[in-house]
């Protein structure tokens, strides 16, 4: 899977924690003309075949071409072989915490060896051939935009924050489809990753199950299901489109964990049935073993706190509001992760 803003923040925490330090810089390349760099084999220049008619003579005329061909999904396929065995000879080979989308590079590095990274980089392409787009090249530094968005080392804080003319550019194109009541595919597959990217810079996950709606917008197959999913749709543009317009400030994110404050991370996994029932487990690396707890939800609790909705989301949802009730000793001063 492609990387996003959380594993960009996961690499750089991570590496502050292995290495206990948070003097980090970050650095950024591109490859120029990304896709044509990489060649067509001899086989399959036929199916690259383009032909066009002059209209004053009728002459044809015919071209193939020698590189990936731009716009074809195959293209994006081949080039990612050759992005991710340059990001995978960088780490392993070179020892460089590199991270790749597509063809824009970027990584994290301490402060006194970020620079002999960045340049053992642009050394390795030199090397194999491949040729870097120098003007969007960016020697370390303590901010970049990548991923649509600014991630700035502050102090002991990684900030991220979405560049103002981009934000106001996302919700410009989420009225546009309001307004035109319409969400064409190339178009939806375009602004779920600007609004995906935007949302890092979210104090929380509220985006996912709208950006959730929109997906099962674009991936449905049912005519029957068409009208109920763009509603959906609709209404989760709406709601992103309040809180991207909400961010305010930068997402501020520690860099280094306190030890002292912050026990071993924990898991909790839980579940539901229709007919009431309701359970977790909880485990971390400390536990002598996992903790759980199963329950029934009689029908007084269904009249009284679900409303009477014997309705499975809500069991759902009502069964991790239980568990971190019951394990509310065992996850003081963890991190937490729900199933």
């Amino acid at each position: 899977s492609l990387p996003s803003p959380e594993a960009a923040l996961a690499t750089a925490r991570l590496y502050c924690s292995t290495l206990s330090t948070k003097d980090i810089k970050w650095w950024k390349s591109d490859h120029a003309a990304a896709y044509r760099q990489v060649p067509c084999s001899v086989d399959s220049r036929k199916y690259t075949v383009i032909l066009l008619k002059d209209p004053d003579t009728g002459s044809v005329f015919g071209f193939y071409h020698l590189a990936q061909p731009f716009g074809a999904s195959s293209s994006v396929i081949n080039y990612c072989r050759v992005s991710q065995a340059l990001a995978h000879i960088g780490r392993v080979v070179l020892a460089i915490p590199v991270i790749n989308y597509l063809d824009d590079y970027f990584g994290v590095e301490r402060s006194d060896t970020a620079d002999s990274a960045y340049r053992a980089w642009i050394w390795l392409h030199k090397v194999l051939g491949w040729r870097l787009n120098d003007g969007k090249g960016l020697a370390p530094t303590r901010k970049i935009p990548v991923l649509g968005l600014d991630i700035a080392v502050i102090g002991d804080y990684l900030e991220l924050s979405v560049p103002k003319d981009k934000s106001e550019r996302i919700i410009s194109s989420i009225k546009e489809v309001l307004d035109k009541d319409s969400l064409p595919t190339s178009q939806a597959h375009k602004l779920i990753g600007k609004l995906t990217f935007a949302s890092g810079a979210l104090d929380s996950t509220a985006s996912r199950p709208f950006l959730r709606a929109l997906h099962n917008f674009v991936g449905h197959w049912s005519w029957r299901a068409h009208d109920r999913l763009w509603r959906e749709a609709k209404n989760a543009l709406s709601n992103l489109s309040k809180l991207i317009s909400s961010i305010d400030n930068a997402r501020k994110v520690p860099l280094v964990l306190s030890s002292d404050s912050v026990g071993p991370n924990a898991v909790m996994y839980t579940d539901a049935c229709s007919g009431g029932g309701i359970g977790a487990v909880l485990d971390a690396q400390d536990f002598h073993k996992p903790v759980y707890f199963s329950s029934t939800v009689d029908e007084e609790q269904i009249q009284g706190v679900l409303g009477g909705r014997n309705d499975i989301n809500v069991l759902e949802m009502y069964a991790v509001l239980v568990g971190l009730e019951t394990f509310g000793h065992y996850i003081r001063g963890r991190w937490l992760t729900v199933f």
